[in-house]
């Protein structure tokens, strides 16, 4: 027993000592590397203009030579990067910032979830598991929306295993209220999509393990008004600013971005690629 723990403790130590390399790795990459793809360019330029015009409602940048309100995404990765750039100072490291401190945010939601479960070392090798993977790592370092989503995604899941799990009944309340949470900041990192993505898994284990039952205690009146009340004053707010932004960023941005290859993008060239070219990325990035 005494060797076994010792053997365990020696694993965890080395896994720490990974993670943490790689960890200064990321960062030395993050501020040494300029911004490059088109994305990670125009959404650091909208954090940046956001830290030097002092508005953090509209993310507004110059396209096509013009300054105009940027409809595709909502705010809150633009304001966390702004805020940065309010902290470090307008450069790539600062709108790569948020990313960063949301992929450390997921892997401790992995690693609370699998402790409860399993013992240090098991915990440690699902942090590593997931903060190596390819995908996830290039992503940890860079200026796009997609960590801060994974974020929400993954602690809308482990807080819906809280709840599901949790004996304690205030402690299960409180999980079933930062399950509406991560959906409500979901819905302003990305939109409609965060609720797909966190309610699609959700529901699969409801289904699986046939807990239809534990619905029944679901914060469903507190959380929804957790969720209201986080989400939609900017979506208020953008309404009154720009009538036409309801109808562009909910049917063109979330809904026919993923049907036609022609969805009436405002601020690209829409789809270039074939369908199906984003699973098959997936899939060889994830090798």
């Amino acid at each position: 027993g005494n060797k076994i723990t010792e053997r365990h403790a020696i694993t965890v130590g080395m896994q720490k000592a990974a993670f943490c390399l790689f960890l200064v790795i990321q960062l030395v990459v993050m501020i040494t590397r300029p911004l490059s793809d088109p994305s990670e360019c125009r959404y650091g330029n909208l954090a940046a203009n956001m830290a030097a015009t002092g508005n953090f409602i509209e993310p507004k940048f110059i396209y096509q030579g013009v300054m105009q309100c940027f409809e595709g995404k909502p705010p809150l990765f633009f304001q966390a990067g702004g805020v940065s750039c309010l902290l470090f100072g307008k450069s790539a490291f600062a709108v790569r910032f948020p990313s960063f401190v949301c992929s450390l945010l997921t892997v401790w939601f992995v690693y609370w979830f699998v402790r409860r479960a399993g013992n240090r070392k098991t915990a440690w090798t699902a942090v590593l598991l997931c903060y190596l993977n390819p995908m996830f790592y290039v992503f940890s370092g860079r200026c796009l929306t997609d960590m801060m989503l994974t974020t929400c995604i993954v602690g809308g899941v482990a807080a819906y295993a809280g709840f599901s799990l949790e004996t304690r009944r205030q402690s299960s309340k409180w999980c079933s209220i930062l399950f509406f949470a991560s959906l409500a900041i979901g819905m302003l990192v990305k939109g409609p999509v965060a609720i797909v993505s966190i309610g699609l898994p959700v529901l699969m284990f409801v289904a699986i393990t046939g807990k239809w039952n534990k619905l029944r205690n679901h914060a469903w009146i507190r959380g929804s008004l957790v969720l209201a009340a986080l989400a939609l004053p900017w979506y208020v707010m953008m309404c009154r600013i720009n009538p036409d932004f309801l109808h562009y960023f909910l049917y063109n941005e979330n809904f026919a971005r993923f049907f036609l290859k022609d969805y009436g993008d405002k601020f690209g060239s829409g789809h270039e690629s074939f369908r199906g070219v984003a699973f098959l990325i997936s899939l060889a990035a994830n090798l």
